[in-house]
């Protein structure tokens, strides 16, 4: 996979169906391991592959780890319920995509 095609790789398999977002997220991971850091961050900035509450798919940059119902800044997005209530997406999140926490 080359970096320009990532992108568009991960928003193809991006998934709000609970088991497939965490390999998803877990893909991510992957990828990153075999990527070096000058090339991941521009990948990871991009990739639209977190579930938020609403339904949408956002950036890490705009997600936000908290409970349901906590009040988070504007332009951003809490992460689905399910997601943040499973603790390897979480640790995904926090270490891989560099997700904010509440």
């Amino acid at each position: 996979m080359r970096q320009r095609d990532a992108k568009k790789w991960f928003d193809v398999i991006a998934s709000a169906e609970q088991a497939r977002s965490v390999q998803v997220l877990k893909l991510a991971e992957a990828y990153e391991e075999d990527c070096r850091p000058a090339e991941w961050e521009p990948i990871r900035s991009a990739l639209a592959i977190v579930p938020s509450d609403d339904g949408q798919f956002v950036t890490a940059n705009k997600a936000v780890l908290a409970p349901e119902g906590t009040p988070v800044p504007d332009g951003r997005h809490p992460v689905a319920k399910w997601l943040y209530e499973d603790a390897e997406a979480k640790r995904i999140l926090t270490e891989c995509t560099k997700g904010k926490a509440a």
